[in-house]
C-alpha cells in the first residue's frame, strides 16, 4: 500500500519471518563477549567527543527548537501567548485500497462518533480521489487508535492546526484561520505576511495589546451590551502617543477554536470593520478648526437660544441653552446649533480638508482583516457643512474616530493606531493638524463635558478624564432617521493634565433616551478604574457617602431609570425593608423564603423614594422604580458607587479550615504595620473602629462597602 507521504501512517501487512537458525554455544559467548567490547568502545568515544565538543545533542535541541512553521505564534506585549501552531492529525483513506467501505465505515463511526454515515460513505467510494480527507484535528491519542485499528486503505497524516489558548479573550484582535491555516480574520489576516515570515524565522509576533487591559474593557463592554439591550458594543484603549492598541474589543464575541458554532454576527470586527455616524464626538474638531482658523475664540459669546435654520432645514438642541454660551458651554452642553454656526464659519473645502487629515475620510491603517471604508461624500451645500459640524453626514469606525482623537495627546498632531508592539524609542510618524495652544484649549473644554456637561458619568476621581458623548440616531425612519434606536458613544482621553491615552467605547441600536452619557459614559468609568494601576496611574477614591449624604439616583445606574427620575436624592442604599430611612433606595431582590417586592409597602412607609427589582412589578409602587435585568449586580454597582472609598489591597482567603483565623491574623498584621484594615469573616467585621455590625456572616453589598 502506497503511504501519503513521509508524515504518513497506514496499516500494512505483516511480513512473513523466516525461523532463525540455532547458533553453537561457543558462538554465542563469543559474540557476546565482542559485543560488550565493542559497547565500552563506544562509550570511550563518547566522552572525547563531549570532552572536546560539546554536547551534539543540545545542538541538535536548539535546532529543533528553531524549525520553522508556517505560522509564527503570536503574544502580547507581556509574552502572554494568543495564538500558537501546534501538530495535529488528520484521518484519511486511499479509497482504491479500502477492503470494504460499509464495515470501514461502521467501525470508524464507532471510534469518532462525529462522523456522518452517508458523506462518509461518500467519500470510501470516491475511488476518483487518490486520497481523502475524513475528519480533521485529531490528537495523539486519537492518531495512535486509528493506526491500532489496522483498516486497510485508512491511515492518518500529520498536519498543521492553529490554536488560540485564551478562547474567545481577545478573539476579533487575534481572528482565526481556515482549517489549512488560511487567514480569515483579525491579525491573523491583517498581519499575515509577518506571521508567516516569523513562522520561517522561529520567532513570535508580539502584538500592542495587554491582556488584562482587554478583559477589563470585554467585560465591561460585554455587561453594559446586555443592560442597554444594544444590537452591537466596539471600544477601543489606544496609547495615543505612540499609536499602540492596548485593547479593543467588539461585542458579541465568539471563541476562534470553536469557530463551526460561532455566528457571523458574533465574528463580526465593529471596531474597524462598521462604520457609523459618529454624533457629537466629532464636535471638538469643529471647534479646533475654528479655533485654528481664528474664527472665533474663547471668550466669544453666542446667542443659542434659539434653532437655527438652513437650506429649509431647522437644527435645533435637545435642551436648547438660554442666554449667552461660550465655547466651553458648547461642547459641555454638546450644542448643535453651536456647532453648526461654527461649521458654517469655517465653510465646506477647509472643513473636508480637516476631516481628510484628521483620517476620518478613508479607511484605517490598523492591522486587522477588515478596515471598511468610510462614508464620506463631500458637502453639497450649507445644509451638508453645518450636519458635519454636529456629526451628521459622514459615517467612518470607531478605530479611526480614536486615531483623531490622538491630535489630543500629541499637541495636534495625529498618530496612526497599530496591532504591533513598539520598541522603545521606536520612531513614531505624527501628522500635525492643530497648533499645539489650540488643542490645549480644547483639552480644557473636554474636561469640562465631563465635570459640569454630559460626559458626567465618565469622571473617575483623580484620573483626569477628559472626553465627549455622543448620539446618532439611526437611519431607518419615516424622516430617515429613527429617534428610537440611537448609536451611543463616548470619546475619552486622559490624563487631561498629561495627556496620553485615548478609549472609545460605542453601543448601537440603544433605546430612545439612551444617550452616550448615560450608557457608554460609564463603562468608560469603569474600565479605567479597573486599568489606572496597570499603565501606572492612581485612582483617587471620592470621599466615602455618610448617613444623610445624598446622590443622584440617575448617577447610582446606567438605565432603567424612569424619564424624570434621576434627579431623586437617595440618601440611602438597602435591600432589607426594616432599615429603610427616608430617602433611601429600597433594593426589592428574591430571595430563597420570600420576594422583596412583598415589602415594597413597608419600605415606601418608612421613606424609601425609589425602588430597584428586576421586572414588572405587576402594581405601581408609588415612587420611582428601577429595573434592571441583573438587579443584583445593580445593587451592588449602586453601593460601590454610593460608597466609593476603595481599599489599595484585597485578600480573600478560601480553604477548608482556618479562613477566619488567617483573614483576622492577616488584618491585626497590617494594622500593627501602620495601616487602616479590616477583616470580614465568621468572627464578623472587624474595622480600625471595632467591630461591625453586618447582620449576616455573608454581607451584601451595601454592608460591604460601609466597612
Amino acid at each position: 500500500m502506497r503511504p501519503l507521504g513521509p508524515n504518513s501512517v497506514f496499516s500494512h501487512e505483516r511480513l512473513p519471518q523466516a525461523p532463525l537458525e540455532a547458533a553453537p554455544a561457543r558462538n554465542r559467548v563469543r559474540f557476546l563477549a565482542l559485543s560488550i567490547f565493542a559497547v565500552l568502545l563506544l562509550l570511550a568515544g563518547r566522552s572525547v567527543q563531549l570532552a572536546f565538543s560539546g554536547d551534539p545533542l543540545a545542538r541538535s535541541h536548539s535546532a529543533s527548537a528553531a524549525t520553522s512553521l508556517p505560522r509564527a505564534d503570536i503574544v502580547d506585549r507581556n509574552g502572554v501567548l494568543l495564538a500558537t501552531t501546534v501538530r495535529a492529525w488528520a484521518l484519511t483513506a486511499e479509497p482504491a485500497h479500502v477492503r470494504n467501505a460499509v464495515e470501514t465505515a461502521d467501525t470508524l463511526m464507532q471510534h469518532f462518533p462525529g462522523l456522518e454515515r452517508e458523506p462518509l460513505l461518500r467519500r470510501l467510494n470516491n475511488t476518483d480521489q487518490t486520497t481523502v480527507f475524513l475528519e480533521r484535528g485529531l490528537t495523539e491519542e486519537q492518531r495512535d487508535r486509528v493506526v491500532a485499528l489496522r483498516l486497510r486503505g485508512i491511515g492518518v497524516q500529520a498536519e498543521h492546526h492553529r490554536d488560540y489558548p485564551q478562547g474567545a479573550l481577545g478573539a476579533h484582535v487575534i481572528g482565526f484561520t481556515g482549517i489549512d491555516l488560511n487567514p480569515q480574520a483579525g491579525v491573523e489576516l491583517g498581519l499575515d505576511e509577518e506571521i508567516r515570515a516569523a513562522g520561517q524565522e522561529g520567532r513570535a509576533v508580539r502584538l500592542s495589546i495587554d491582556v488584562r487591559m482587554q478583559y477589563a474593557l470585554e467585560t465591561e463592554l460585554d455587561a453594559a451590551a446586555r443592560a442597554a439591550h444594544a444590537s452591537g458594543g466596539a471600544a477601543i484603549l489606544l496609547d495615543g502617543r505612540t499609536g499602540e492598541t492596548l485593547a479593543l474589543a467588539s461585542w458579541p464575541s465568539f471563541d476562534p477554536n470553536r469557530i463551526g458554532r460561532s455566528t457571523e454576527d458574533a465574528r463580526r470586527d465593529r471596531v474597524a470593520g462598521d462604520i457609523h455616524e459618529l454624533g457629537s464626538t466629532i464636535k471638538p474638531f469643529t471647534v479646533a478648526m475654528a479655533l485654528q482658523e481664528n474664527l472665533a475664540t474663547s471668550g466669544e459669546l453666542f446667542d443659542l437660544s434659539q434653532p437655527l435654520e438652513v437650506d429649509n432645514t431647522i437644527i435645533q438642541d435637545h435642551e436648547p441653552i438660554s442666554g449667552y454660551a461660550t465655547l466651553r458651554d458648547i461642547l459641555a452642553r454638546s450644542s448643535n446649533v453651536g456647532a453648526a454656526r461654527l461649521a458654517l464659519r469655517l465653510g465646506g473645502a477647509r472643513q473636508r480638508a480637516y476631516l481628510e487629515r484628521l483620517g476620518l475620510t478613508s479607511p484605517t491603517t490598523l492591522q486587522l482583516g477588515r478596515r471598511q471604508a468610510p462614508l464620506a461624500p463631500a458637502a453639497q451645500g450649507r445644509r451638508d457643512v453645518a450636519g458635519l459640524g454636529f456629526g451628521y453626514g459622514l459615517a467612518t469606525t470607531q478605530v479611526s474616530l480614536a486615531s483623531a482623537y490622538t491630535v489630543f495627546t500629541n499637541n495636534g498632531a495625529r498618530v496612526a493606531p497599530t496591532m504591533l508592539a513598539l520598541a522603545p524609542g521606536a520612531p513614531v510618524e505624527r501628522t500635525q493638524i492643530f497648533t499645539p495652544e489650540v488643542t490645549r484649549q480644547v483639552m480644557v473644554y473636554l474636561r469640562a463635558v465631563v465635570t459640569d456637561g454630559t460626559g458626567r458619568a465618565a469622571n473617575v476621581p483623580g484620573l483626569l478624564v477628559a472626553g465627549k458623548t455622543g448620539t446618532a440616531e439611526r437611519l431607518g425612519g419615516a424622516q430617515g432617521y429613527d429617534e428610537s434606536r440611537n448609536f451611543s458613544s463616548f470619546a475619552g482621553v486622559f490624563p487631561a493634565n498629561d495627556p496620553r491615552y485615548v478609549i472609545v467605547v460605542a453601543l448601537d441600536d440603544t433605546g430612545a433616551g439612551e444617550t452616550g452619557g448615560l450608557v457608554a459614559a460609564p463603562v468608560v468609568a469603569r474600565t479605567l478604574r479597573r486599568i489606572a494601576p496597570m499603565l501606572g496611574l492612581r485612582v483617587e477614591p471620592a470621599a466615602p457617602a455618610r448617613e444623610g449624604d445624598a446622590m443622584k439616583l440617575g448617577d447610582l445606574f446606567d438605565h432603567g431609570v424612569p424619564e424624570g427620575a434621576g434627579a431623586i436624592d437617595i440618601t440611602g442604599l438597602t435591600a432589607d425593608s426594616r432599615k429603610v430611612k427616608p430617602g433611601y433606595l429600597f433594593a426589592a431582590l428574591k430571595g430563597v423564603a420570600a420576594h422583596g417586592r412583598d415589602f415594597i409597602a413597608q419600605a415606601k412607609a418608612n421613606g424609601a423614594v425609589a425602588v430597584l427589582s428586576g421586572d414588572d412589578l405587576g402594581f405601581d409602587p408609588g415612587i420611582a422604580h428601577v429595573m434592571d435585568e441583573e438587579p443584583r449586580v445593580a445593587f451592588a454597582m449602586a453601593a460601590s458607587m454610593f460608597y466609593a472609598r476603595r481599599p489599595g489591597t484585597i485578600v480573600a482567603v478560601t480553604g477548608t479550615n482556618g479562613k477566619s483565623s488567617t483573614v483576622d491574623f492577616l488584618r491585626q498584621i497590617w494594622t500593627h504595620a501602620g495601616k487602616s484594615a479590616a477583616s470580614i469573616g465568621t468572627l464578623g467585621a472587624i474595622g480600625p473602629n471595632g467591630v461591625i455590625d453586618l447582620g449576616h456572616t455573608t454581607a451584601d453589598p451595601v454592608a460591604v462597602h460601609r466597612v
